[in-house]
């Protein structure tokens, strides 16, 4: 992406595992994202091993449409 092509969407976006809010990134717009985070073992040490669902619903602004990414992780 060129430098100064980008711009940060007008609200956060939420985080959630297993449909328990851990936290809010905030996106970048201007071509595909990649979004890139760490989960604190806080947030962690509470969940039983086993299969999670990750979460990151953006629910739109007046430019783009809602949309929601979730992603299986397993903790061991």
């Amino acid at each position: 992406m060129p430098t100064g092509s980008a711009q940060l969407l007008s609200v956060p976006v939420p985080v959630k595992i297993d449909n328990k809010a851990i936290g809010q990134v905030t996106l970048v717009s201007g071509g595909t994202e990649t979004v890139a985070f760490s989960l604190t073992s806080a947030q962690t040490n509470s969940l039983a091993a086993g299969q999670h669902t990750l979460a990151v619903s953006f629910s739109g602004d007046g430019t783009y449409q809602p949309s929601v990414f979730t992603q299986q992780i397993t903790v061991t």
